[in-house]
């Protein structure tokens, strides 16, 4: 991500410590943008949506499954993919707001233990997990100072 601009708030949730929504725009290295669009405000609360658009396809999850896949030139791989998409209910949803099922999060931190005591790289290293970080605290201070902040420079 090239840069962030965002707006975070409590809109509903007066009392809570934290926001209860979060809105941002982001820019690609390559040009392209992006939309985050995070609540736990809304009513009646719906599931987790990811959708994704490119020029040449697209793909919709919901709730840790491909609902829709959409690709030029789809190959077998394609729809192996789309049948293979269902992981399963884990966690909550925005009808809840509690997580339900900690069992991903725990698979994660078992499979990192596990390369750190093997002596080897975790599946994902580091460096590549400060990125999310990095992202997150620069829509926090694109909401605080009401401009946009470049994160990476072409």
């Amino acid at each position: 991500i090239k840069s962030v601009f965002a707006k975070v708030d409590k809109k509903i949730h007066k009392s809570i410590e934290v926001e209860d929504t979060a809105v941002a725009v982001v820019e690609y290295l390559n040009g392209a943008f992006g939309v985050v669009e995070a609540t736990t405000s809304s009513y009646p609360g719906f599931s987790t949506l990811i959708t994704v658009n490119g020029s040449k396809g697209g793909v919709i999850c919901e709730n840790e499954r491909i609902r829709e896949l959409k690709v030029m030139d789809e190959t077998d791989e394609d729809r192996a993919m789309l049948a293979d998409s269902d992981f399963g209910e884990h966690g909550g949803d925005a009808k809840t707001n509690i997580k339900q099922d900690y069992s991903l999060h725990l698979e994660q931190l078992r499979e990192i233990v596990e390369a750190i005591l093997a002596g080897i790289q975790p599946p994902v290293e580091g460096a590549e997990a400060r990125k999310a970080v990095e992202i997150i605290t620069s829509m926090y201070k694109s909401s605080e100072t009401g401009r946009e902040i470049i994160i990476r420079q072409e």
